[in-house]
């Protein structure tokens, strides 16, 4: 317990010193805005922290932390946030079922709040006329992937190890709310029944999104149901894939003729280089960019009190920012910069 407090500690204090290191960086107006990030060790998060950084650029002073991965740090920071009475919020919540209350302290405290995500209930949202969202369609992901695998899947007749007609996989989650968990696994069925593709669910694991837990998880599928078995790896983002990769090459896989595709999410360029290495079959970018630029735009419009509808973006329901999700593999590569 002592432990964990002063994780702590120490992320609010390491994190109370990036903001104050960034506060002026390049701004030139008075303009404020509170930046609290679930984890900057994510690279597609940390891709989308840096696209903020860029747009506010000559527009706004931006105080910036570090949750790292713990709810209860990120919570502090936000009230200091309030407490310095900032202008706007830009939150990417560690715990994404916390949504309503990190909704609910916003318009307590009368501060616009703009949340970017993969999974946010909109519920969270609707609380509060200054409350938006940035985020992508995770069932689009969900669909993307299967469409990965299945290009794979019938263009080599190899990839079916065991000749039965059935994809045996390993699923590596993130620690997504029940809900979400649920869509994701309809929304996967009939990617794959709309591909004509029978499946089996080897394995299940739910990690903290990091690559250090996907390898660990993935050792223990490999562990539990045998990498020969193993007829592909779906995994929620790409930290999670890179790490699955890991634990694969250590079993003797993805090197000699052993292949094992996996998949992931987000586009990160670490996720870029590893399909450009052959190592990962694919992945699903979610434009961290364009993830930013919107978050941005939307809070520097709603500390300014000008009208979020005009900044350029499309709203939908006059309340969310959807990016669109890309797929990328060796075919495309290319077109995408790393």
């Amino acid at each position: 317990m002592i432990q964990r407090a002063s994780h702590r500690i120490l992320a609010s204090v390491l994190g109370a010193g990036l903001a104050l290191g960034l506060a002026g960086c390049g701004a030139a107006g008075d303009t404020r805005i509170g930046v609290a990030i679930s984890n900057m060790d994510d690279s597609f998060v940390a891709s989308v922290r840096r696209s903020i950084e860029s747009e506010a650029r000559g527009k706004a002073r931006l105080s910036v932390l570090d949750g790292r991965s713990e709810q209860q740090a990120q919570s502090e920071q936000l009230e200091t946030f309030i407490a310095d009475k900032v202008e706007a919020l830009i939150v990417n919540p560690v715990e994404t079922g916390d949504a309503t209350s990190i909704v609910f302290r916003a318009k307590s405290a009368g501060i616009p709040i703009v949340l970017f995500s993969r999974d946010i209930s909109t519920v969270s949202i609707n609380m509060w006329d200054k409350a938006y969202l940035v985020g992508v369609n995770l069932q689009e992901a969900d669909a993307l992937q299967v469409q990965i695998l299945a290009e794979y899947w019938k263009e080599d007749p190899s990839a079916d190890k065991n000749q039965d007609g059935r994809l045996q996989y390993v699923l590596i989650r993130g620690n997504t709310k029940q809900l979400a968990t649920e869509a994701s696994d309809e929304n996967r069925k009939e990617a794959f029944d709309e591909a004509g593709i029978r499946t089996v669910e080897l394995a299940e694991a739910v990690t903290n999104w990091t690559r250090m837990e996907g390898r660990k998880r993935m050792a223990e599928a490999i562990a539990k149901v045998g990498a020969q078995n193993i007829e592909a790896v779906i995994c929620g983002n790409d930290e999670m894939a890179l790490g699955a990769i890991e634990a694969l090459k250590v079993a003797g896989y993805l090197q000699k003729g052993s292949y094992i595709p996996v998949v992931g999410v987000d586009g990160s360029s670490f996720a870029l280089d590893a399909i450009a290495d052959g190592s990962l079959l694919g992945t699903v970018r979610g434009d961290p960019d364009s993830q930013g630029r919107a978050a941005f735009d939307l809070a520097y419009a709603l500390a300014k009190g000008t009208d979020p509808a005009a900044v350029g973006w499309a709203l939908s329901e006059r309340k969310y920012i959807r990016i669109p999700y890309q797929k990328v593999t060796r075919d495309n590569i290319k077109s995408f910069s790393r």
